[in-house]
């Protein structure tokens, strides 16, 4: 008779200890922040990364922010996070998205117009673990976001003279 008792206790204490486990892990959706109707514009710059001298229209080029057409990006909540969100553009490099507020970093994909950014290599690992940005939604606040992608050079690649 006392086997009976026994796994009796045994079950009572699993369904304890899986009620425990579900009840510390699962956030209620009243504790996350409600989501936000984003819209917004993908502009990016690059940088100078070497060669013939530039001209200054060049330069005036490399340094001003230009809508960044037909791109997928990633945005996750911590370096080297999971991706939560992805964004794509249109011909205009607009989008829209809805999402939760908070700080953001910006990743780049493989899916991005190839006349706007010519000296982009998504073969370069180390450049697609990169961060090209961050971005931060607030509750309550105005939801037009532009974000900003800064192209540096491809560390992939040897430096020009």
């Amino acid at each position: 008779m006392r086997k009976p008792v026994v796994e009796l206790y045994f079950l009572l204490f699993a369904f304890c200890f899986l009620l425990f486990c579900f009840s510390t892990n699962a956030q209620s959706t009243d504790s996350l922040p409600p989501f936000n109707n984003v819209k917004g514009t993908l502009l990016f710059n690059q940088r100078y990364c070497g060669g013939a001298r530039p001209s200054e229209e060049m330069l005036a080029m490399y340094d001003s922010l230009r809508p960044l057409p037909n791109t997928t990006i990633y945005l996750a909540r911590k370096n080297g996070g999971k991706f939560i969100y992805k964004l794509v553009s249109d011909k205009n490099g607009n989008f829209k998205k809805r999402m939760r507020a908070g700080k953001y970093f910006v990743y780049m994909s493989r899916n991005y117009d190839q006349s706007a950014i010519v000296n982009f290599n998504p073969d370069c690992k180390q450049w697609m673990k990169s961060i090209f940005g961050e971005v931060e939604i607030i509750n309550g606040e105005k939801k037009l976001c532009h974000i900003n992608l800064r192209f540096g050079c491809d560390p992939c690649s040897p430096p020009r003279p």
